[in-house]
């Protein structure tokens, strides 16, 4: 999904170049140092640079 919380098909992301990518396995607080773009389900964002990853599973957060 984008930062806007809307579902984003996976073409759209991968026919972009220089995006950067942060795989979370569990909970935790992660900050980037770009905008964050998009971020996989259950997933929350808390500002532009932070994310919360999920408490079970995998987070997958890709940034600018």
């Amino acid at each position: 999904m984008d930062a806007k919380g809307n579902a984003v098909e996976a073409g759209k992301i991968t026919s972009q170049s220089k995006l950067r990518v942060v795989s979370s396995q569990g909970p935790a607080l992660i900050q980037t140092e770009g905008k964050v773009l998009y971020m996989s389900d259950g997933c929350t964002l808390v500002d532009e640079y932070t994310v919360q990853t999920p408490e079970e599973g995998s987070g997958f957060i890709i940034f600018k």
